[in-house]
C-alpha cells in the first residue's frame, strides 16, 4: 500500500482529493490503514467469481459492485468522481503490478472484471 501511496502521490499530490485523502488519513494508526485497505480489496472478490462465470461486465450485479467501490473510496479516501473511477478502473487492468496484486487478492481475472465493469458504469452515467 505505501508503495501505490507514493505512486499517487507522484500523480496526484497537487490535486484537491489528494488533500481530501491526506486529510482522511493523519493520524490513523497503521493497522486501521491496512483494515481499509483490505476492506477496499474484498470489494474486488466478485469480480473474480464474476471473471471465472463468464459474467459480462456490463451486467447489474457488475454496476451495482462498481458503484460500492466508488461509495467506499468516497466515504474513505477522497471523493471518486466518475472522471477518478475511470481512471482507476484503467489501471485495474493495466496488467502491471496494480493488476496482478488485484488479481491475487480477489480471484483470477478480477482486476481485469472489475477494469471493464468501471468503464461501462461510467459509460452509463
Amino acid at each position: 500500500m505505501d508503495e501505490y501511496a507514493e505512486q499517487a502521490k507522484a500523480s496526484w499530490g497537487k490535486t484537491p482529493q489528494w488533500k481530501e485523502y491526506e486529510d482522511k488519513w493523519v493520524g490513523r494508526p497503521k493497522e486501521e490503514q491496512v483494515a481499509m485497505g483490505k476492506s477496499l480489496m474484498e470489494l474486488f472478490v466478485p469480480f473474480g467469481r464474476m471473471s471465472a462465470e463468464g459474467a459480462d461486465p456490463s451486467c447489474e450485479e457488475a454496476l451495482a459492485q462498481v458503484a460500492k467501490i466508488q461509495a467506499f473510496i468516497t466515504e474513505n479516501y477522497y471523493d471518486c468522481t466518475n472522471e477518478i473511477l475511470a481512471g482507476l478502473g484503467q489501471a485495474y487492468g493495466s496488467g502491471g503490478d496494480f493488476t496482478r496484486n488485484m488479481n491475487a487478492a480477489a480471484g483470477p481475472g478480477a482486476a481485469e472484471s472489475a477494469a471493464a465493469a468501471v468503464g461501462a458504469y461510467c459509460e452509463r452515467a
